[in-house]
C-alpha cells in the first residue's frame, strides 16, 4: 500500500473518529437534556394534581365534611378526564388507593392501566410503552408519587407523559449525526487524497532525482531548491550530505586500492624479475645469486610488513582488538629496552607516576615503534625523545627528533593511507605507505587523538592523547 494511501485512510479514520465523537457525545447530551425535561413536567404535574387535592380536602374540611379519596374521585376528574386541553396534552393520569386498588384514571388511557405499586423515593421513573388502540404506540416516562391529605398517604398517583416527539426528535437527530458523519467520511477521503499527494509531491521529486542518479550520476546532490525547512527538507539535505561523505570514502577507497595494487606490484615485480635471473644465471654467477636473494627477502619482507599492517587496520575497523589496562610508563620502557641497543640516539623520559589507559598493548607498541622508526630515518644521528606525562584527565606521550622537519603543505595529509612526502619517495627503506594511517587508526580506536608539530630544519613532535583511567 502506497504512502499516500496510508495518509488518506489515517485521517479519514481521524475525521471519522472525531466527527463521531463529537456527534455521539452531542446527541447523548441533547437526549439527557431532553429526558431531564421531562421528568420536570411530570414532577410539576404531580405537584398540580397533590395542590387540587389538597386544596379540595382544606375545602372538605372548611365545611366540616370527610373528605374520601375514592368517594370524591369523579370531583377529581375535572382536572384530567378532559385531555383534550393544552394544559395536559399527552399526559396520561391515574389514581389509585392505598391498598393498590384503582381510583380513576384519564379517559387517554383507555381499558390500559398503568403500573400500581407504592413508589421506593421520589425520583423513580420508568420508561415504558403503551398501545391504547391497535397500530398505536405511545412511549411514556412513568412515575409513581403519594396522594397525602393532612399528612397522611390516603393514595397513589401514577403520572406518565408522552415522549413520542422526543423520541422521534432523537431519532431524526441520530440520523443526521449519521448523515454529517457519512459526508465527513467522504469529504475526508477526497481532502485527504489531495492534501497527501501536495505534502508527499516533493518526496516523489526525490525519488525522480534518485532514480537518475542510479543509471547516470551516482554522486549527483539532489536539487533542493523550493523545498521547505520541514521534515522532506531536512531529509533531503541530509542525503545530500550522506552522498558526500559516501562519496569520499568512494574516491578515498579508489585511490586506496591503486595505491595498495602499486605497493604490492613494486616487490612482486621486483621478486619475479630476480628469482627469474636465478634461473637463467644463478647457478653459474655466485655474485648475481647473493645479490638476488637479498633483494627477494627484503621486497618479502615488505610485503609482509605491509600485509600486516592492513591485516591490523582490518581489525581495528571491526573493532577486534582486546582492550586491557596498559601501564603507558612500562610499555614505554620495554620500547626503550628494545631500541636503545640499535639506536643509543634514543631518551626516554618518564615519571614515577603510574598512568594507565584502557587499550591494546600490542597494537601501541606498533604505533610507537613505527613513530620511532620514522623519527629514526629522518635522520640517523639525531636525537630521538620518547616521553610521557600526564595533563587533567590525559595521558600524553610525545615522540620528538631533531631531524629536517616535514614541510607544512605535507602536515594535513601525513595520515592518509600511502601517502608520502616528495623526499621520502623511495621505497628501499622498507616502509609499508600506511605506518601514519595505521598510526592514527589506532589512536581512534584507543578514543585517543594525534597531534603533530614540525618546523623544517628543527624537527618533528607528534604528541600522541589518551584518557586516563
Amino acid at each position: 500500500m502506497k504512502i499516500r494511501t496510508k495518509l488518506t485512510l489515517w485521517f479519514t479514520a481521524l475525521v471519522a473518529i472525531i466527527v463521531g465523537i463529537g456527534a455521539l457525545w452531542g446527541w447523548l447530551g441533547l437526549r439527557t437534556s431532553v429526558y431531564y425535561q421531562g421528568e420536570q413536567e411530570v414532577h410539576d404535574k404531580q405537584k398540580e394534581v397533590q395542590l387540587f387535592i389538597s386544596t379540595v380536602s382544606e375545602e372538605f374540611k372548611h365545611q366540616k365534611l370527610n373528605f374520601d379519596l375514592r368517594e370524591n374521585a369523579r370531583n377529581l376528574e375535572q382536572i384530567f378526564a378532559n385531555d383534550q386541553t393544552a394544559r395536559y396534552d399527552n399526559i396520561f393520569i391515574q389514581l389509585s388507593d392505598i391498598n393498590g386498588h384503582l381510583i380513576s384514571r384519564s379517559s387517554n388511557l383507555g381499558n390500559l392501566t398503568l403500573p400500581i405499586h407504592p413508589p421506593k423515593h421520589q425520583s423513580d421513573f420508568h420508561f415504558m410503552h403503551l398501545q391504547p388502540e391497535k397500530g398505536l404506540d405511545i412511549a411514556i416516562l412513568y412515575s409513581s408519587s403519594p396522594i397525602e391529605v393532612e399528612g397522611k398517604t390516603v393514595g397513589y398517583l401514577q403520572l406518565g407523559l408522552s415522549m413520542n416527539k422526543s423520541e422521534l426528535f432523537l431519532q431524526q437527530m441520530l440520523l443526521f449525526d449519521g448523515l454529517g458523519l457519512l459526508f465527513s467520511i467522504a469529504l475526508s477521503l477526497i481532502l485527504g487524497q489531495w492534501l497527501a499527494q501536495r505534502a508527499l509531491s516533493p518526496m516523489l521529486q526525490m525519488t525522480e532525482q534518485v532514480r537518475e542518479m542510479a543509471g547516470q550520476d551516482l554522486f549527483k546532490p539532489l536539487n533542493t531548491t523550493g523545498l521547505s525547512r520541514d521534515e522532506i527538507g531536512i531529509l533531503a539535505e541530509t542525503f545530500n550530505g550522506l552522498m558526500q561523505r559516501i562519496e569520499k570514502v568512494f574516491i578515498a577507497q579508489q585511490r586506496f586500492l591503486s595505491d595498495a595494487s602499486h605497493e604490492f606490484k613494486t616487490p612482486l615485480t621486483a621478486i619475479r624479475g630476480h628469482a627469474q635471473l636465478l634461473e637463467k644465471r644463478g647457478p653459474s654467477h655466485p655474485e648475481i645469486l647473493n645479490k638476488s636473494a637479498l633483494t627477494i627477502i627484503r621486497e618479502c619482507t615488505r610485503l609482509t610488513r605491509l600485509t600486516e599492517d592492513l591485516l591490523l587496520l582490518a581489525r581495528l575497523e571491526g573493532h577486534a582488538e582486546k582492550m586491557e589496562q596498559v601501564n603507558m610508563g612500562q610499555l614505554l620502557e620495554e620500547i626503550f629496552e628494545d631500541l636503545s641497543p640499535l639506536h643509543p640516539q634514543l631518551k626516554l623520559k618518564i615519571g614515577p607516576e603510574k598512568l594507565k589507559i584502557q587499550g591494546n598493548p600490542d597494537s601501541l607498541y606498533r604505533v610507537l615503534l613505527n613513530l620511532l622508526d620514522n623519527a629514526f630515518k629522518a635522520d640517523a644521528q639525531a636525537e630521538v625523545i620518547l616521553s610521557s606525562l600526564r595533563k587533567e584527565q590525559e595521558v600524553i606521550v610525545l615522540v620528538q627528533d631533531r631531524g629536517p622537519g616535514i614541510p607544512a603543505l605535507h602536515l594535513p595529509h601525513l595520515f592518509e593511507r600511502f601517502y608520502r612526502i616528495d623526499s621520502d619517495r623511495n621505497r628501499n627503506s622498507g616502509g609499508s605507505g600506511i605506518g601514519l594511517a595505521l598510526v592514527a587508526e589506532v589512536i581512534k580506536f584507543h578514543q585517543g587523538s594525534i597531534r603533530v608539530q614540525s618546523q623544517e630544519g628543527q624537527g618533528t613532535t607528534f604528541s600522541l592523547h589518551f584518557p586516563l583511567i
